[in-house]
């Protein structure tokens, strides 16, 4: 691996799982040209390009540790990237949230959030938010300021 690429490396995973550039680009929220430009390397992913990529990747197929190292060391990843969130494979409950109060409630609720967005693509994710939010008797605009 010494001598891959960043864009290399993005390749080979999103092949190995068997995904195409336009699924992976779809699912993490990057113009298919754009990720095209990544595996070429003519471009180099921000950090939460990155890290939206090494997520749909990781949701496919766990990762080696020379893969992980390699992604830590060479991609720029933001710096509080989990490298647990996609991969915790178990159901989630109250007494499973309960049992990890010590990492906090937030890092469920992202937890949850990123898995489902994964699944479904960003678009989907959006409409169950508003539609729960709706039944639920919640105003929440269409274009809510940051």
């Amino acid at each position: 691996m010494k001598n891959t690429s960043v864009g290399q490396f993005i390749r080979a995973l999103r092949l190995q799982r068997g995904i195409t550039q336009e699924i992976l680009a779809g699912r993490a929220d990057v113009a298919a040209a754009s990720l095209s430009s990544i595996e070429l390397d003519k471009h180099q992913a921000q950090e939460a390009t990155a890290a939206r990529i090494l997520d749909v990747l990781r949701a496919h197929k766990e990762m080696t540790r020379s893969e992980q190292e390699f992604a830590k060391v060479r991609m720029r990843l933001p710096e509080d990237y989990s490298w647990e969130a996609p991969n915790v494979a178990c159901m989630l409950s109250w007494d499973h949230i309960e049992s990890n109060k010590a990492k906090g409630y937030s890092y469920w609720i992202n937890h949850c959030v990123r898995e489902m967005t994964l699944q479904l693509g960003q678009e989907a994710m959006l409409d169950t938010l508003l539609i729960t939010a709706k039944a639920k008797g919640l105003i929440i605009p269409e274009n809510p300021s940051m």
